[in-house]
């Protein structure tokens, strides 16, 4: 029972991590994603 029980939990903290990432990534616009890239302060 204790080994099915850590298996689910991490099953769910991958999940969890991957659609936290994923809804990051959705939410940005391209724009917002290439205008990090321009600037040159170096």
């Amino acid at each position: 029972m204790s080994d099915v029980l850590a298996a689910i939990v991490q099953v769910s903290a991958l999940v969890f991590v991957v659609a936290s990432i994923l809804a990051m990534g959705l939410s940005l616009t391209i724009p917002e994603i290439i205008a990090p890239l321009k600037s040159v302060s170096c």
